[in-house]
Protein backbone atom coordinates (compact mmCIF):
# COMPACT_ATOMS: atom_id res chain seq x y z
CA UNK A 1 0.00 0.00 0.00
CA UNK A 2 0.88 3.26 -0.49
CA UNK A 3 -0.15 7.16 0.00
CA UNK A 4 -2.17 7.16 -3.69
CA UNK A 5 -4.51 4.02 -2.20
CA UNK A 6 -4.62 5.23 1.25
CA UNK A 7 -7.89 7.21 0.38
CA UNK A 8 -9.32 4.18 -0.57
CA UNK A 9 -8.41 2.08 2.48
CA UNK A 10 -9.93 5.05 4.92
CA UNK A 11 -12.97 4.78 3.17
CA UNK A 12 -13.04 0.81 3.35
CA UNK A 13 -12.33 1.07 6.86
CA UNK A 14 -13.24 4.03 8.56
CA UNK A 15 -16.71 2.65 9.81
CA UNK A 16 -15.66 -0.32 11.14
CA UNK A 17 -12.56 1.07 12.90
CA UNK A 18 -14.65 3.85 14.51
CA UNK A 19 -17.01 1.01 15.71
CA UNK A 20 -14.37 -0.52 17.26
CA UNK A 21 -13.21 2.07 18.90
CA UNK A 22 -16.25 3.38 19.76
CA UNK A 23 -17.49 0.06 21.41
CA UNK A 24 -14.42 0.03 23.88
CA UNK A 25 -14.29 3.66 24.52
CA UNK A 26 -17.94 4.39 25.11
CA UNK A 27 -17.74 7.86 23.87
CA UNK A 28 -18.47 9.55 20.66
CA UNK A 29 -15.72 12.34 20.39
CA UNK A 30 -13.07 10.45 21.95
CA UNK A 31 -14.11 7.59 19.44
CA UNK A 32 -13.84 10.28 16.97
CA UNK A 33 -10.36 11.64 18.29
CA UNK A 34 -9.13 8.17 18.35
CA UNK A 35 -10.02 7.32 14.59
CA UNK A 36 -8.49 10.45 13.56
CA UNK A 37 -5.26 9.28 15.24
CA UNK A 38 -4.98 5.76 14.05
CA UNK A 39 -5.21 7.24 10.33
CA UNK A 40 -2.52 9.57 10.78
CA UNK A 41 -0.23 7.10 12.47
CA UNK A 42 -1.08 4.85 9.71
CA UNK A 43 -0.57 7.45 7.12
CA UNK A 44 2.99 8.69 8.37
CA UNK A 45 3.89 5.30 9.04
CA UNK A 46 2.85 3.77 5.42
CA UNK A 47 6.21 4.04 3.93
CA UNK A 48 7.57 1.92 6.20
CA UNK A 49 4.83 -0.73 6.52
CA UNK A 50 6.17 -3.80 4.71
CA UNK A 51 3.72 -6.36 5.23
CA UNK A 52 1.51 -6.73 2.26
CA UNK A 53 -2.00 -7.71 2.65
CA UNK A 54 -2.06 -7.59 6.19
CA UNK A 55 -3.46 -4.15 5.99
CA UNK A 56 -6.40 -4.37 7.89
CA UNK A 57 -4.66 -5.87 10.78
CA UNK A 58 -2.00 -3.06 11.18
CA UNK A 59 -4.71 -0.88 11.39
CA UNK A 60 -6.38 -2.68 14.23
CA UNK A 61 -3.30 -3.31 16.34
CA UNK A 62 -2.47 0.18 15.43
CA UNK A 63 -6.22 1.37 17.08
CA UNK A 64 -5.29 -1.62 20.21
CA UNK A 65 -2.44 0.37 20.95
CA UNK A 66 -4.15 3.60 20.94
CA UNK A 67 -7.05 2.75 22.78
CA UNK A 68 -4.42 1.67 25.76
CA UNK A 69 -2.65 4.40 25.31
CA UNK A 70 -5.54 6.86 26.03
CA UNK A 71 -6.73 4.98 29.39
CA UNK A 72 -3.42 5.13 30.34
CA UNK A 73 -3.32 8.94 29.64
CA UNK A 74 -6.86 9.68 31.28
CA UNK A 75 -6.02 7.37 34.27
CA UNK A 76 -9.22 5.13 34.11
CA UNK A 77 -9.75 1.69 33.53
CA UNK A 78 -11.97 0.03 30.12
CA UNK A 79 -15.51 0.01 30.95
CA UNK A 80 -18.02 -2.41 29.13
CA UNK A 81 -20.40 -1.10 26.58
CA UNK A 82 -23.39 -1.97 26.97
CA UNK A 83 -24.26 -1.42 23.81
CA UNK A 84 -22.03 -3.33 22.25
CA UNK A 85 -23.05 -6.34 24.47
CA UNK A 86 -26.92 -5.73 23.45
CA UNK A 87 -26.15 -6.35 20.02
CA UNK A 88 -24.05 -9.05 20.55
CA UNK A 89 -27.07 -10.63 22.63
CA UNK A 90 -29.18 -10.21 19.61
CA UNK A 91 -26.86 -12.03 17.68
CA UNK A 92 -26.50 -15.20 20.12
CA UNK A 93 -29.19 -14.23 22.49
CA UNK A 94 -27.66 -15.47 25.48
CA UNK A 95 -29.09 -13.09 28.11
CA UNK A 96 -32.76 -12.71 28.48
CA UNK A 97 -33.71 -11.08 31.93
CA UNK A 98 -30.01 -11.11 33.02
CA UNK A 99 -27.93 -8.37 31.42
CA UNK A 100 -26.08 -7.54 34.54
CA UNK A 101 -25.12 -11.25 35.31
CA UNK A 102 -23.72 -11.06 31.92
CA UNK A 103 -21.53 -7.76 32.66
CA UNK A 104 -20.26 -9.98 35.57
CA UNK A 105 -19.01 -12.38 33.43
CA UNK A 106 -17.78 -10.28 30.59
CA UNK A 107 -15.69 -8.80 33.25
CA UNK A 108 -14.17 -12.23 33.83
CA UNK A 109 -12.88 -12.68 30.23
CA UNK A 110 -9.48 -12.23 29.50
CA UNK A 111 -8.47 -8.89 27.35
CA UNK A 112 -8.01 -11.24 24.25
CA UNK A 113 -11.16 -12.62 24.30
CA UNK A 114 -12.98 -9.14 25.27
CA UNK A 115 -10.81 -7.81 21.94
CA UNK A 116 -11.86 -10.67 19.93
CA UNK A 117 -15.71 -10.07 21.04
CA UNK A 118 -15.36 -6.58 19.83
CA UNK A 119 -13.52 -6.90 16.55
CA UNK A 120 -16.02 -9.47 15.49
CA UNK A 121 -19.60 -7.42 16.94
CA UNK A 122 -17.93 -3.88 16.51
CA UNK A 123 -16.29 -3.67 13.86
CA UNK A 124 -17.85 -6.51 12.30
CA UNK A 125 -14.89 -8.10 11.02
CA UNK A 126 -14.35 -11.54 9.29
CA UNK A 127 -12.33 -14.55 10.85
CA UNK A 128 -9.87 -13.78 7.89
CA UNK A 129 -9.36 -10.37 9.45
CA UNK A 130 -9.29 -10.92 13.11
CA UNK A 131 -6.88 -13.89 12.76
CA UNK A 132 -4.81 -11.93 10.86
CA UNK A 133 -4.85 -9.11 13.71
CA UNK A 134 -3.87 -12.09 16.35
CA UNK A 135 -1.43 -13.37 14.21
CA UNK A 136 -2.71 -16.92 14.26
CA UNK A 137 -4.93 -18.66 11.86
CA UNK A 138 -8.33 -18.73 11.19
CA UNK A 139 -9.12 -22.00 12.34
CA UNK A 140 -7.45 -20.96 15.75
CA UNK A 141 -9.64 -17.86 15.65
CA UNK A 142 -13.06 -19.62 14.91
CA UNK A 143 -11.94 -22.07 17.68
CA UNK A 144 -11.46 -19.89 20.04
CA UNK A 145 -14.75 -17.59 19.20
CA UNK A 146 -16.99 -20.53 19.52
CA UNK A 147 -15.30 -21.91 22.62
CA UNK A 148 -15.66 -18.19 23.80
CA UNK A 149 -19.28 -18.68 22.98
CA UNK A 150 -19.97 -21.66 24.98
CA UNK A 151 -18.05 -20.08 28.02
CA UNK A 152 -20.64 -17.43 28.24
CA UNK A 153 -23.54 -19.71 27.57
CA UNK A 154 -22.26 -22.05 30.44
CA UNK A 155 -21.79 -18.87 32.90
CA UNK A 156 -25.57 -17.70 32.48
CA UNK A 157 -27.07 -21.26 32.86
CA UNK A 158 -25.73 -21.55 35.96
CA UNK A 159 -26.47 -18.13 37.63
Amino acid sequence: MNKDNFSKFYQENAIGLFRYIYARVGNKDDSEDLTSTVFLKALKSIETYQEKGKEKAWLYRIAHNEIINFYRRNDRDEKINREMLIYFNDQYELFENHFDDFLDDFEKLTDEEKNLLYLRFSAELGFSDIARIFDVSVFAIRKRYYRLIDYLRMLLKHN
